[in-house]
């Protein structure tokens, strides 16, 4: 059957999308069996050698595959040897390793004759193809390391070093005699100074004190001890005080603010309504922000402990401003900015839509506003009541297995009794 034949069956009953798809997919499996087959092809290569590992380094195994016209070819791990160097080439780097050692072997040192800093005893040179062993004469003042000891005598002392190199299978030996002088400059002999000075001072051992000298090295010193600075301590506490502080005091003005928006949402279907009252019995805006000002200013003198009223501080607020010339759109504008709620900037809109346009339906416009306002204050009681529901549902179970404690205890007390 043609491409095409199959083309128009399958199309019929497959969406754009999917013909795309399936095409794609098609393609995608063609041209990995292509593949496949042409790595198949190719994979095996015949060879007649194999390049070794550099000298010196280790062999590394192949796998093959060996066989003839007649039998299968077999598996076989081939293990090829590192290289071998020439005569020739061993004896060049093993002249180029006493080279190199004799031109670094004295380190930061000057001359050979006076050695006080640590000495280069390298273990391999000439990059790494010539192996290098030490033999010290006098260990107990030079460690193989390099590194002078610290009872080296004041007159010097004289060590002889021999390092064996190897390469290969031969050898090559190179001697060099140093000599020692104890540090007389520097960290190490100031510390050991002061050590000796230390030691003499307190040879007797039964004595209460423990003395210090005041001279060491024919100088005069000074001890000191370090006391501890409060200074650090007393700002770094007076600089967390005042970071508490502030963080206190944006935490206060935070909750404040939620506190403020919480008691004007739950104080707004009140006011809508004393609103709508008093306008119904024929008072015009600003007489009823007047009149609901100066009831809520009374009614906060009555007690010395009540709660603020930010309602009615809202409103002599703006009452106030009204007082000193600012027109009522501004006024009652402000008024919604402040709150920073949505439902006083509504209400706040449509006292300002009836001083520019004069409105004639607004106490029905209230009316309804206050309407909606109650049944959210209802919906938001009802979604608070469940969030407390849930809360107590834990204090409520501590309280049942306490509960369970006191009946379970003395029921089982008194039966193992």
């Amino acid at each position: 059957m043609k491409y095409k034949e199959i083309k128009r069956k399958i199309g019929n009953s497959l969406t754009e999308n999917q013909r795309l798809l399936a095409f794609f997919g098609l393609l995608a499996i063609s041209t990995g069996a292509a593949i496949t087959w042409a790595a198949g092809k190719g994979a095996v290569e015949e060879v007649s050698e194999l390049e070794k590992p550099e000298a010196n380094r280790e062999s590394v195994q192949e796998r093959l595959f060996v066989g003839t016209d007649q039998e299968e070819a077999q598996s076989y791990i081939v293990e090829v040897p590192a290289r071998q160097y020439t005569s020739a080439e061993v004896e060049r780097l093993l002249e180029e390793g006493r080279n190199e050692l004799d031109r670094q072997l004295l380190g930061e040192n000057d001359s050979s004759d006076l050695v006080t800093e640590k000495l280069w005893l390298a273990t391999e040179t000439a990059d790494g193809r010539v192996a290098v062993e030490w033999s010290i004469d006098h260990p107990e003042y030079l460690r193989y390391d390099g590194t002078p000891a610290e009872d080296i005598p004041a007159e010097g002392v004289l060590v002889r070093l021999e390092a064996r190199l190897t390469c290969q299978a031969e050898e090559r030996y190179y001697h060099k005699q140093v000599v020692l002088y104890p540090e007389t400059e520097g960290e190490r002999a100031w510390i050991r100074q002061v050590e000796q000075a230390l030691e003499e001072a307190n040879e007797d051992s039964t004595e209460e004190m423990y003395h210090l000298p005041q001279f060491i090295g024919g100088k005069a010193v000074i001890w000191n001890r370090s006391r501890e600075n409060p200074a650090l301590v007393l700002s770094l506490t007076i600089l967390a005080t005042g970071v508490l502080l502030v963080w206190r005091r944006r935490e206060q003005s935070r909750q404040e603010e939620q506190k403020h928006r919480a008691q004007l949402l739950r104080d707004y279907p009140a006011f809508v309504s004393r609103m709508c009252l008093f306008m119904g019995a024929g008072l015009s805006v600003r007489q009823v922000f007047y009149r609901m000002a100066d009831s809520g200013e009374k009614y906060e003198g009555k007690g010395r402990n009540k709660p603020r009223d930010y309602l009615a501080e809202e409103l002599r607020l703006t009452c106030k401003e009204l007082e000193q010339g600012v027109s009522e759109t501004q006024a009652y504008r402000h008024l919604g900015e402040r709150s920073g709620l949505l439902e006083y900037r509504t209400f706040t809109a449509l006292l300002v839509q009836n001083i520019r346009k004069g409105n004639q339906d607004l106490l029905a416009m209230l009316q309804g506003e206050a309407d909606k306002a109650f049944a959210d204050r209802r919906r938001n009681a009802e979604i608070l009541g469940s969030k407390a529901g849930t809360k107590l549902l834990m204090p409520m179970g501590l309280m049942l297995v306490v509960v369970l404690i006191l009946v379970v205890f003395p029921a089982c007390v008194s039966f193992y009794g």
